[in-house]
């Protein structure tokens, strides 16, 4: 089953890479009854150096707060994906479930955000998989980076300030899962130190699930010993 998951997925993908390409290969195996997502799972230990970027334009980084949602200064920005650009709703229960959002801002306007979660898992209703967070981890989910801000370096100076502050709470590992087709993320996340340390994919035809998870490699190479974050 497996093997012929990955046949339809390789055919397909001989189409191109686009992001277009891409989501209408994804309605033509919907159509057909099938589902099959590979994400990767890419991890940085944060005892090793985190690298200075410099942005093409001037970038300034903030921590999202309730304030903000009902602000004129984000009033009709999207904070989260599928989100009401107005309400806020979505944003509005991550920052009081305890995430924390990013938001990059050049000349007050707003190239993009990254969700950030502690010490807990998450649920991902894509795969309909459960994602565990041990204490001392965090997880980056549901980043954006704005079209015009694109290819300008704020995405990785987003990322930058996002690990020094998980790293000045005392966080030791940072998670994030990324579509194994969706590369320009991939590419920012191994620029900052990344490395792909497992797969996970859920394949579904009809009422059929299966989720099957590897490792890749040897894991990653921990810098000292581990500990929560400091209170």
């Amino acid at each position: 089953m497996m093997i012929w998951f990955d046949r339809i997925n390789l055919k397909l993908k001989l189409l191109g890479r686009s992001h277009y390409v891409l989501g209408f290969r994804r309605q033509i195996l919907h159509r057909l009854g099938l589902k099959c997502i590979r994400f990767e799972r890419w991890e940085m230990d944060l005892g090793s150096p985190i690298p200075d970027f410099t942005a093409k334009i001037p970038v300034e980084l903030r921590i999202l707060s309730l304030e903000d949602l009902s602000s004129e200064r984000f009033k009709g920005a999207i904070l989260a994906s599928s989100d009401d650009p107005l309400r806020h709703k979505k944003a509005e229960m991550r920052i009081r479930e305890g995430d924390t959002c990013i938001v990059g801002l050049s000349e007050d306007r707003l190239g993009g955000f990254l969700w950030l979660r502690m010490g807990k898992s998450r649920y991902e209703a894509v795969i309909e998989t459960s994602i565990p967070i041990s204490n001392g981890e965090a997880l980056i989910y549901d980043a954006f980076n704005s079209t015009q801000f694109r290819r300008l370096g704020a995405g990785a100076k987003a990322l930058e300030g996002s690990l020094r502050l998980l790293k000045s709470r005392g966080f030791k590992d940072v998670i994030a899962w990324v579509e194994a087709d969706n590369v320009p993320p991939q590419k920012v996340l191994e620029a900052v130190g990344f490395h792909r340390t497992g797969t996970i994919t859920y394949i579904k035809v009809l009422c059929f699930t299966r989720i099957v998870q590897r490792p890749i490699g040897r894991g990653l190479v921990r810098s000292g010993p581990r500990r929560g974050p400091s209170e």
